[in-house]
């Protein structure tokens, strides 16, 4: 995947959590979306909407799954995740991934673009293998 970015509410919470803050409003799960149009530090980007996308909903990914190891000062997937199965072709294709806060709403974390935008049909699943979701800490 392509250089990956924390957003500005990720920064802000390390931040706090490094020097000593109460950061009370930081929820403990983490949850994979998948992205129509990328996030910037200050756009939002544009994740799939259930009604739209036939069978999307968010992953969870905490980090107390058991499925995160960390390599120095990246944290990779240690197993294939493989997302839900698509029920109708999506109207638009993937072009990366944000990790959210929560199941729906919450806030988006970090985010990475793919290579290559990605098409799903009905019946297909978007999986990542192994050590292919790593996020880099700079």
């Amino acid at each position: 995947m392509a250089p990956n970015a924390k957003t500005n509410y990720c920064e802000d919470a390390a931040l706090q959590i490094v020097l000593g803050a109460a950061f009370s409003y930081l929820e403990p799960g983490v949850f994979i979306g998948l992205m129509t149009t990328m996030p910037t530090d200050t756009t939002p980007g544009v994740e799939c909407d259930a009604p739209s996308y036939g069978g999307y909903s968010r992953y969870q990914v905490s980090p107390s799954a058991g499925i995160w190891e960390w390599q120095g000062s990246t944290r990779q997937n240690l197993v294939q995740i493989d997302y839900y199965v698509a029920t109708a072709n999506w109207p638009n294709p993937i072009v990366g991934i944000g990790l959210f806060s929560r199941t729906t709403g919450g806030q988006l974390l970090w985010y990475d673009a793919f290579p290559s935008p990605r098409t799903v049909l009905s019946g297909q699943r978007i999986s990542f293998p192994v050590a292919s979701i790593k996020v880099i800490e700079t």
